[in-house]
């Protein structure tokens, strides 16, 4: 959604994992911890990625900051290409760059951010 902050989210949603009984992890990182983001004086919301612990793939992210409507299409990739989070942490996200929120949620899933504010 075009608001301020902006909003998009894919895929499937932490309340439907724990209705289903799914084993999900999930990773929430702050755009306050964003470089770009504090550049930009756009520092309010977070990006959260959900894993599937069976398949170890990306099942849903939900974005709420800047630059979320250009940067769900990363994550409709990964979801659609079932990517899992070691996959992404080993994508290159330009810095500085609103993107890099996508490659700390990521590790968020793994061994711990490594930026959060």
């Amino acid at each position: 959604m075009f608001t301020s902050p902006e909003i998009a989210s894919v895929g499937i949603l932490e309340d439907q994992c724990k209705r289903e009984g799914m084993d999900f992890s999930v990773s929430k990182v702050s755009f306050s911890s964003n470089g770009k983001a504090l550049t930009m004086n756009e520092s309010e919301g977070f990006i959260k990625l959900i894993k599937d612990n069976v398949t170890q793939k990306i099942v849903g992210g939900s974005i709420i900051g800047p630059d979320a409507s250009s940067l769900i299409s990363s994550l409709t990739l990964a979801i659609a290409n079932e990517l899992t989070e070691q996959q992404i942490t080993q994508t290159v996200f330009a810095h500085p760059t609103t993107g890099e929120v996508i490659h700390e949620a990521a590790f968020g899933l793994s061994i711990g951010a490594l930026h959060q504010a």
